[in-house]
């Protein structure tokens, strides 16, 4: 699992080439729009999704979500928003958003395929 709060996260992931450049491009593109919306005229260098809610990359089958807040799991929230999002180089990912609060939203990516079934199916049940 990866969490981006800030740029010099995502440029960590960047620089070791952790995940796909497509990958990365979409995270950092999320970031600047969330910097553009949040940001008060704070640098982006400086910015951070600390109070607003990280992008969080699930890498593999993780079961223990509570440092990002879900003690039991990703599908026993209730989402906002989930969707396929179909990235260049045939990577397939879901992108879900859970609220916690009105100001805090987590966003969870995962590349299609890399979660448990029951997982992958409640993901396609919601992005319907």
């Amino acid at each position: 699992m990866y969490i981006i709060n800030t740029l010099s996260d995502l440029q960590h992931l960047q620089d070791t080439k952790s995940l796909p450049n497509p990958l990365t491009d979409l995270l950092e593109m999320e970031l600047r729009n969330l910097h553009e919306a949040l940001g008060n005229d704070e640098l982006i260098e400086t910015f951070s999704l600390t109070t607003h809610g990280p992008l969080i990359f699930l890498s593999g089958s993780e079961n223990d979500l509570t440092q990002v807040g879900l003690t039991e799991g990703l599908i026993t929230h209730c989402v906002e928003y989930a969707e396929l999002f179909n990235l260049p180089d045939g990577i397939n990912l879901w992108i879900v958003g859970i609220f916690f609060d009105n100001d805090y939203l987590s966003q969870f990516f995962a590349i299609v395929g890399t979660q448990p079934q029951s997982v992958e199916t409640w993901l396609s049940e919601q992005a319907d």
